[in-house]
């Protein structure tokens, strides 16, 4: 299930009264979406899984708060996001790391056609998230910028750095899914 499909109030406001089926069902219809956009950003298996029971402990802290159960979707997104922001912000270890092309180019893939999860290793968890929130999420650097603490001028910069390692690694020929 992604964030786009809809609960049917009734579960939501159950799971309001702490209902434990209704937040079970929460939990198996929305694990998917959350560990995903937990992954896109910060391609580690272990901090998505950690990410992922975050973010349902903090649905079932505060969704007794939630006014309208018909938001509940971009509720939760919102919240998916907040959570993935802290991890990240907690646990810097990749957030200003600079990228070694020659490393990268000394890992072996085997693949001929453009596989973008392999490319997006080359960014580090900072670059991920501004990339995805502005490219497949929608956000204006404004946006972004004020989500997850920086200035647009610097989430600016991080998009066209990504952008340029993206871009730098397409020329080479042994990464453009073109055999040699």
């Amino acid at each position: 299930m992604s964030f786009k499909q809809r609960l049917p109030n009734t579960i939501i406001l159950k799971a309001q009264k702490r209902d434990q089926f209704a937040l079970t069902h929460i939990y198996h219809q929305y694990k998917s979406a959350i560990y995903g956009l937990a992954y896109r950003i910060t391609q580690d298996r272990d901090a998505s899984e950690d990410i992922l029971q975050q973010v349902i402990e903090k649905v079932i802290l505060k969704i007794k708060a939630l006014k309208e159960p018909e938001k509940f979707n971009g509720w939760l997104k919102t919240l998916s996001y907040r959570v993935t922001i802290d991890y990240l912000n907690k646990s810097s270890k990749n957030l200003d790391t600079e990228f070694d092309i020659d490393s990268f180019e000394s890992q072996s893939f085997e693949t001929t056609s453009l596989d973008i999860e392999k490319y997006l290793t080359v960014l580090n968890s900072r670059e991920r998230l501004v990339l995805n929130l502005f490219l497949v999420e929608g956000y204006k650097h404004q946006e972004i910028a004020g989500k997850i603490g920086i200035s647009e001028v610097n989430s600016k910069q991080i998009y066209r750095r990504s952008l340029q390692k993206l871009n730098n690694l397409s020329t080479k020929a042994s990464y453009s899914g073109v055999g040699e």
